[in-house]
């Protein structure tokens, strides 16, 4: 079928080139020679989708006003925005939630109705626009560490661990490796795991997202993800032998051997105001990460805290640690989750919270023998064995 004619510029014999150029998908030649009126008139949507996507990721929007117009240019301004900021100041979070302020106060603030709602939307979406953004703009730094990675995961592989071996070994190496516990200058959302190879410091979102990459290198089924919680900074928090440093003013001011302590607040101290309009009992707090074990037959999910080296379970819907008197201590947060995580991060949160109420033969007694703070410190003392020998034998 014929476009209509909305142009008398369109002749008939241009309008047979039209088509042969639509037919062969050479949308760009008919922008090139017919501008934008008749180009809008022949390019698909799902075309224009795919094009205004990858003009963005690229950073391309002045091409977007040109090519589609002022209207479809401003339903994205918002994100034009932001991604000039990103670029422009290297500050991943703040740039996104610096714009979101001034949208969320502008536009959907005053209906108080969705707020509640729209607000983790709104987040979300711009979260996905700044990992899509940061894939490109720090490509070669994810290269770099996913190759530094790939290696690290095959010497563990071969060190033929058990999985509380395997999760103990990553948090004392982790600690090892960087400086200690500091709020990184610049970060790159979707990509936090990167700051403890640029900085040599990070805080829990930091670490949560390294030991997931890593995990899943190791080993597919772990089928490792982050996981935002609400964590009790009032709790007892007992944690395994692990030396941590924090960091202020660039020099090493606390040395934690762990000791039983109430350890530090380790907020993800996103910074903007936004979240001063919802309750905080919406909001998580910290960063862990979700881990899926196989101990014998019995399917569990394991809760991993390399901030503060420990070991929870999902148990009937609810996350029991090894590491408080009474077991509690940590909450699920879904719509933070789904701010920082989409709606797959917050499906598979509801999935690990109503598979955690599937029969188990493990009393959590008995899971604390495997994964408490006793069994990891012992962990700790055969990994410490093994890695002297093979120093020894390398030398």
């Amino acid at each position: 079928m014929k476009k209509e004619k909305k142009d008398a510029y369109i002749t008939e014999q241009r309008e047979k080139e039209l088509e042969t150029l639509s037919d062969l998908g050479k949308y760009d030649e008919i922008f090139e020679k017919y501008g934008q009126n008749i180009f809008n008139l022949y390019v698909p949507k799902k075309y224009k989708r795919k094009d205004i996507k990858k003009l963005f990721e690229e950073g391309k929007f002045e091409d977007i006003y040109t090519k589609y117009g002022a209207a479809t240019y401003n339903k994205y301004i918002n994100l034009f925005e932001q991604a000039e900021v990103l670029y422009e100041t290297g500050s991943g979070i703040k740039s996104v939630f610096n714009r979101l302020k001034n949208i969320w106060l502008r536009r959907i603030l005053p209906s108080t109705v969705a707020t509640a709602f729209l607000f983790p939307v709104t987040i979300s979406f711009s979260v996905d626009a700044g990992k899509a953004i940061n894939s490109i703009r720090f490509a070669k730094q994810i290269k770099e560490y996913n190759n530094k990675i790939n290696n690290y995961a095959e010497e563990v592989k071969s060190m033929n661990l058990t999985d509380s071996q395997i999760f103990i070994k990553l948090m004392k190496d982790m600690w090892d490796s960087i400086d200690g516990y500091a709020h990184p200058k610049n970060e790159a959302i979707g990509f936090y795991r990167l700051t403890l190879e640029n900085e040599e410091i990070g805080v829990c979102r930091n670490f949560a997202d390294d030991m997931t990459a890593k995990l899943n290198l190791i080993n597919p089924n772990y089928n490792a993800r982050n996981l935002t919680v609400y964590m009790d900074d009032n709790k007892n928090y007992k944690i395994a032998k692990i030396t941590r440093h924090v960091v202020e003013n660039n020099e090493i001011v606390e040395d934690r051997t762990g000791e039983d302590n109430n350890t530090q607040n380790n907020n993800t101290e996103i910074d903007f105001n936004l979240l001063d309009y919802i309750p905080n009992s919406l909001l998580g707090n910290h960063m862990v990460t979700a881990v899926d074990v196989d101990v014998k037959g019995n399917k569990l999910t394991l809760i991993l805290d390399p901030t503060n080296p420990s070991i929870g379970v999902f148990k009937d819907g609810k996350i029991f640690l090894f590491s408080t008197p009474d077991g509690e201590g940590f909450e699920t947060r879904k719509l933070h989750q789904f701010a920082f995580d989409g709606l797959n991060g917050t499906i598979e949160v509801a999935k690990t919270e109503a598979t955690s109420f599937l029969p188990c033969e493990y009393s959590l007694e008995e899971l604390e023998k495997l994964y408490g703070i006793e069994a990891l410190n012992k962990d700790l003392e055969f990994i410490e064995k093994i890695e002297q020998k093979n120093e020894k034998n390398h030398l």
